[in-house]
This record gives structure tokens, C-alpha cells and sequence, in this order.
């Protein structure tokens, strides 16, 4: 069941906000967000951080050491079904382990992205054939959302890594198609180097 997918990076990531996420026409979409990825909850009771531990299945000790918490999706994510300007993502057909992550390399408007994996398990534990699409906020902070054939299903952030490490997945990625093989980055690109993740909060 994919709430237990949910429930279970919330508890590795020790956090559970939930978003009232309203659109166009007035309707609340509830989302529980990770801080790593923000998953919407159909067809369920509303949700508030009372009843939350029930549905992730959290004991005491699991709450002390967590913060459940309500929340606002940040107002620069956009989770609408279609947005101006998204791109189709297409992943290389491999993962890489870098110490705790599985790392999944995608590519999306010629630039690889790194994303963990486990912030898709939720995702494609129902959706098999999620496809992901990379967006952009106005300050320039990429992300993706994951859409079940034209409704987004998901959001994620990608995890950025060593920019030798994405070229070197994207020459990989590049021999693997048949294709040629990408030219060197620029040298401002090479010393590109940002770790972690940002946090939705």
C-alpha cells in the first residue's frame, strides 16, 4: 500500500508536514512532504496532525523523534497537472550507490540530475509508469514532478553531487545509447559543486 511507502521515508527522514494544496476550481488536494518529496493523499479522511500518526503507523517512540507538523507548500512549487516550460525527464536505465543513496541519474533539457531513489519508492509502488518532468521556480531551483499519464502523482528534489560525477554518468549514458559522447563542461562548470538537498518545509 503506498501509504506505508510514505509513512516509511517519513521515518527516515524524521519529518511529515502535510500542505492543503487548493486549486483552481477551489478543491484541497492534501500532500504529506518529507522535506526530500511531497506525495499527494487521495481518497482519504481529511487529514490533520492528529490523525496523522494513525495513518503512517507511528509509535510514541517514532513521534518523539519525529516532527509531525501542518505546513504551506512553498508558493514558487507549482503542482498543477501541466506548467509552462517543463521538460521531459528520461533516465539513464541505472543506479548508482553512493554511500547511503541509490542514486538515479536522469537527464532533462541536456544536464543530468541526480535523484535518491527511495524518494520515488512512493511513487512508483503505485504508478509503474510515472514519468518525471523537470520544472523550474522563478528563482531558478529546479525540481520534478512525477506524472501518472497527465496528473502529477508526485514532487521531488534532486540531489546535487559532484559535477565530474554527472559528467562521467551522462559519457556513460552517452555509450550506452550509441550516442556521442558529451563534450567536457566548461571550466566555471567543473568546480560546480553543491551536496545535499534543498528542504521542503
Amino acid at each position: 500500500m503506498r501509504v506505508k511507502k510514505i509513512a516509511a521515508e517519513c521515518k527516515a527522514r524524521k519529518l511529515a508536514v502535510l500542505w492543503d494544496v487548493v486549486d483552481c476550481d477551489g478543491a484541497v488536494r492534501q500532500w504529506i512532504s518529507t522535506g526530500a518529496a511531497a506525495y499527494p493523499v487521495d481518497g482519504l479522511p481529511y487529514l490533520n496532525v492528529d490523525n496523522l500518526p494513525a495513518l503512517l503507523s507511528l509509535s510514541e517512540k517514532d513521534k518523539e523523534k519525529m516532527r509531525l507538523e501542518p505546513g504551506r507548500k512553498p508558493e514558487s512549487f507549482d503542482l498543477r497537472d501541466v506548467s509552462a516550460g517543463e521538460a521531459a525527464a528520461v533516465d539513464f536505465s541505472l543506479t548508482v550507490q553512493s554511500g547511503d543513496y541509490v542514486l538515479l541519474p536522469v537527464q532533462a533539457r541536456g544536464r543530468t540530475y541526480l535523484i535518491d531513489g527511495a524518494t520515488l519508492t512512493p511513487i512508483i509502488s503505485e504508478y509503474k509508469l510515472a514519468t518525471l518532468y523537470l520544472r523550474e521556480t522563478e528563482a531558478g531551483l529546479k525540481y520534478f514532478v512525477a506524472k501518472n499519464g497527465l496528473m502529477v502523482v508526485g514532487l521531488v528534489l534532486p540531489l546535487y553531487q559532484q559535477a565530474e560525477l554527472c559528467r562521467t554518468l551522462e559519457q556513460i549514458g552517452a555509450l550506452y545509447r550509441g550516442d556521442e559522447a558529451p563534450e567536457d563542461a566548461p571550466e566555471d562548470e567543473a568546480d560546480d559543486e553543491l551536496e545535499g538537498q534543498e528542504e521542503l518545509t
